[in-house]
């Protein structure tokens, strides 16, 4: 049962114990309360996933929380404290603002940290699915008492959670700023419907119960992506027969209980992958011209294993928001921003199932286009009023159980892959370029955004091979160096993220007012950290990257005293190509080859450059060529299977479908295709291209 404490005491690293407290009242969900128990100023109400409620000053429609002054006198709010009980950030802190009796006043919680004027921010985001939730006098105020909601229970999307005549309550209408009523008198949320079989991989028919059916409720299930409703769903009345790959999603309903949220469910059964073909409520074409594409090539040996060589991820969704010619996403793949996500359900099935709601976004830039690739990339977003606010998983091999990530990336692989319009990057076709950059930029010292392969579903078709990865973002700055997210700038391409471009355009100035001078190669080193920005180059020339100056990178700094921007190596599909590819030249205005170049003429960079070179390319570094053919033989192994699963996914697409830009179209597979070009990487590329990148920096005066 949730609880709402106050108390005159309180350690944030402490655990409570409440036998042991003064002056405590601990309201119970449905309990009632005296009035004299609650403290003068308090959180009265909450909404902690925001859809169609209150407006803050910009339009967005974040979380928030009331607080009230039920006392005789006005109450200074400064240095108050709203905390979410993170044990790795501080308290939000109230600038000054006097409270009036009877007063309410709406803080939001947002994450966008603004205390000194109103309306007020906090700097974090209240979670839909349960956190503590405190408010905190300064000491020396002992006529005030500290408040705790430890923890409020899983929220729902605009319905509020607070105090309503000494009851906790929720609430159907929220009433921001005013007294709190309920006009609907929900005695709590209806439990989740569970069900008889988990999610998995099946071959023999079965029969699904729903378990745990409430007396005077009902279930209501669709079969199709959709959200159950009473006009389009089914209702439960007898166990559900499974005979193929069903997406079922399942809602409860009770009078006197707020809904649940959809729970969705997986079945694959891989005869019926093998067979799948257009629904009938499918477009033939993605785009004007450009032919959509759904089948298997079913002549590929081995698929039904290589369907079960990787973990899964299933997205779930209403059909209208994918392939709308209006309104999906799928059929408007150059629309960006929040009014193009759309609420999906996200299963992850392996060892350990999750299930959860979320938001979808096309992912990319050029990948964007139709004509380029039928395959898109998709952005995760875990975030209302969708579903909670992270997603608390371990998605990568190295996570612990306490991860949470705001946001993930799958990559479909555009450039070099086997939907590609020109034939010389189809015939090259690995999906491994980019993971094996990121593991290299790792392997060179750095914290870089993790990546997998997991075999993807949409609306139970098998869609191919993706990486899923962390987007280097705010959310992961602050996740892996420390603060908060509103302490980061984030440039990704020269353009602004998070943050701003304050710091960004004054290493542009510094540059270009020459540094060989060593106060003004001082003066840049403030903003730089030279160490993790030489690596990036060095990463960067010795794949011979060519489109990642203009916006494959991204760079990050924290707004502290001697933060410096890191950079990550992102989006590296165009790489490993010719083996004596030149870039270290490359030179364009405002980009890092800028800053390259730049620091290139003194001397101390010079020196510095030279020895990360000896570091990295030399005995065991991480660019000599037996330690790159390792990490990239580890890659190859984890997807050797799997890609024969992406090979009769999309290998025929230019052939039968689409024969768009240069021949030869053809049947690209792993025997025919992957392997070649596998063995060319390994026995010409990776043997050889470290002397010739060397050989290349001591043209220029890099390397001794």
């Amino acid at each position: 049962m949730p609880l709402l404490t106050m108390s005159s005491r309180w350690s944030r690293n402490r655990k409570m114990n409440r036998s042991s407290l003064p002056c405590t009242a601990i309201l119970l969900l449905g309990s009632v309360v005296t009035q004299s128990a609650i403290a003068d100023v308090y959180i009265s109400e909450f909404v902690a996933s925001n859809a169609t409620g209150l407006q803050d000053e910009t339009g967005a429609r974040p979380d928030w929380i009331e607080i009230h002054n039920d006392g005789e006198q006005a109450v200074n709010l400064f240095d108050w404290k709203l905390s979410d009980g993170s044990l790795n950030m501080e308290p939000w802190i109230f600038s000054e603002y006097h409270l009036a009796p009877d007063e309410y006043i709406v803080v939001f919680a947002s994450g966008n940290d603004r205390r000194d004027s109103q309306p007020f921010h906090t700097d974090f985001e209240l979670k839909r699915s349960g956190e503590k939730l405190s408010l905190v006098p300064p000491k020396n105020t002992p006529s005030q008492k500290h408040q705790l909601v430890s923890p409020y229970p899983e929220q729902l999307t605009d319905t509020a959670y607070g105090v309503v005549d000494g009851k906790l309550l929720f609430i159907g209408v929220p009433t921001p700023g005013k007294p709190n009523r309920v006009f609907e008198p929900f005695i709590g949320i209806l439990e989740t419907p569970k069900i008889s079989h988990a999610p998995s991989w099946f071959e023999t028919p079965f029969e699904l119960s729903v378990l745990n059916i409430q007396p005077d409720s009902q279930v209501l299930y669709t079969l199709d992506g959709s959200n159950p409703t009473y006009r389009t769903a089914i209702r439960y009345t007898q166990p559900i027969p499974i005979s193929n790959t069903t997406t079922l999603r399942i809602a409860a309903f009770h009078e006197s209980y707020l809904a649940p949220p959809i729970a969705t469910y997986t079945f694959l059964h891989t005869p019926s992958i093998a067979a799948q073909s257009r629904p009938n409520n499918y477009p033939e074409f993605w785009a004007p011209e450009i032919p959509a594409h759904y089948t298997i090539a079913t002549e590929e040996k081995d698929f039904t294993s290589a369907l079960k060589a990787l973990p899964l991820i299933s997205i779930v969704a209403d059909s209208k928001h994918l392939f709308d010619k209006d309104t999906g996403i799928y059929m408007n793949t150059e629309q960006d921003g929040t009014d193009w996500e759309r609420p999906v359900s996200i299963e992850f099935l392996g060892d350990n199932n999750i299930q959860l709601n979320a938001a979808l976004r096309i992912q990319g830039r050029s990948s964007r286009q139709p004509r380029t690739s039928p395959k898109h990339s998709f952005r995760l977003l875990f975030k209302h009023p969708y579903g909670p606010t992270t997603l608390n998983h371990p998605v990568f091999d190295s996570d612990n159980p306490e991860v949470e990530y705001n946001t993930l990336v799958l990559r479909a692989t555009s450039n070099h892959s086997w939907t590609y319009p020109l034939a010389d990057q189809r015939q090259r076709a690995q999906y491994l370029r980019d993971p094996w950059v990121k593991e290299t930029q790792r392997a060179m010292g750095h914290i870089v955004p993790k990546s997998k392969f997991h075999h993807v579903f949409l609306n139970g078709l098998y869609w191919g091979i993706y990486a899923v990865s962390e987007r280097p973002d705010d959310a992961f700055m602050a996740q892996h160096f420390g603060g908060k997210k509103s302490e980061y700038d984030v440039i990704k391409g020269g353009e602004v993220v998070a943050g701003n471009n304050r710091i960004w355009r004054r290493l542009f100035t510094l540059a270009n007012q020459g540094l060989k001078d060593p106060r003004q190669y001082r003066a840049i080193t403030q903003y730089l950290d030279l160490d993790n920005f030489i690596d990036f180059i060095i990463l960067n020339h010795f794949i011979g990257n060519e489109t990642w100056d203009f916006g494959n990178w991204y760079a990050a700094r924290q707004k502290v005293d001697n933060g410096t921007f890191r950079f990550f190596c992102w989006d590296a599909e165009t790489s490993m190509n010719r083996l004596n590819e030149n870039r270290v030249l490359t030179h364009n205005a405002d980009r890092p080859t800028a800053l390259f170049h730049a620091l290139r003429r003194n001397p101390d960079f010079q020196k510095r450059f030279t020895n990360r070179l000896h570091l990295h390319c030399t005995e065991n570094g991480a660019l000599t060529p037996e330690r790159n053919i390792l990490r990239y033989v580890s890659l190859a192994t984890k997807i050797d299977l799997a890609i024969i699963a992406e090979s009769a996914r999309w290998g025929d697409y230019r052939l039968t479908r689409h024969p768009y830009r240069t021949p030869p179209f053809e049947r690209y597979t792993r025997d025919d295709h992957w392997y070649v070009e596998q063995h060319r990487i390994l026995t010409e590329y990776l043997p050889n291209r470290t002397h010739i990148l060397l050989d290349q920096y001591r043209s220029i005066g890099l390397f001794d």
